[in-house]
């Protein structure tokens, strides 16, 4: 039977692949990453790279690999993923104009037109604020959603937010392994010839923005006395010298974490906490 497979590129291929879902069932087109598509073009030992070459290329690649169908999210989310990027941009643009009107100015124009931008940011960022409490109170699952993994130490509104928009709905996933590997936290190891002795790091791939925010809540999380600093500290006990590895644990137990709490729907224990998981350096 024939199958489609396409490269991700931003948000054509989602579209591309809903359309031919709707058009062609059967035809149950997959969308790859595109490190995974760049590795196995490059191991393929392609000279030339025209647009011909590549579409042949990646139909090998689904041949060989049979990646999975692409699945599309429910309605809400890119709604929400939409309102959650740009509200991160204009947060991010206020962040700049704070900086140079922190910088100084001799003109009092400067110093005027510097005070009224940073006021014309906020209101956006309050008006975009205002469009997300909106959304919520129309989605009351979603809203259910994020009160539930506040309820995790280290996730505050915006880390509960950013995980809905990114990764969708967490309990479709089968089990926390996928999960962990689409967003790509799963630890990568390299045990061969010089690198022998390198330590783990995470897989170069998944969701940025997922990653970078988890980042930021594990930072939280683990200023805090609770199961995930006894569980960071633990690790870090163990091997000193990756303190980033032991991060990247806490970010991975989060992420477990958060899936959890939805599946089941109740509020985080902090006293079911288990901190067993192993880490390989």
């Amino acid at each position: 039977a024939a199958r489609v497979v396409m490269e991700a590129t931003g948000r054509y291929s989602p579209e591309m692949a809903a359309w031919l879902l709707r058009l062609r069932p059967a035809w149950a087109p997959a969308i790859i990453q595109p490190k995974l598509a760049h590795d196995f073009i490059k191991s393929v030992g392609l000279r030339n790279r025209t647009n011909r070459l590549v579409a042949r290329c990646l139909a090998y690649y689904g041949v060989e690999r049979r990646p999975a169908a692409y699945q599309p999210p429910q309605p809400q989310y890119p709604q929400l993923r939409e309102l959650v990027r740009f509200r991160r941009q204009l947060v991010e643009e206020h962040t700049a104009q704070a900086n140079q009107a922190g910088e100084p100015a001799q003109s009092s124009f400067v110093r005027r037109e510097h005070s009224r931008r940073l006021k014309q940011s906020q209101r956006h960022i309050a008006r975009v604020e205002a469009e997300t409490r909106a959304f919520l109170a129309k989605h009351p699952q979603v809203q259910r959603d994020v009160a539930l993994l506040m309820s995790i130490d280290g996730i505050g509104p915006i880390v509960s937010l950013t995980l809905l928009a990114e990764l969708g709905d967490l309990r479709r996933f089968a089990s926390g392994r996928q999960l962990v590997a689409f967003t790509g936290l799963n630890p990568s190891n390299v045990h061969s010839g010089q690198s022998v002795h390198s330590p783990a790091h995470l897989f170069r791939g998944g969701n940025r923005h997922a990653r970078h925010i988890l980042y930021l809540a594990a930072m939280a999380a683990i200023r805090k006395a609770n199961g995930f600093q006894q569980f960071y500290l633990r690790l870090l006990e163990k091997h000193p010298e990756h303190p980033v590895v032991a991060l990247g644990a806490v970010m991975r137990k989060l992420l477990l974490v958060a899936r959890t709490v939805l599946v089941h729907g109740v509020p985080f224990d902090p006293h079911s906490l288990s901190c067993g998981e192993p880490v390989t350096t």
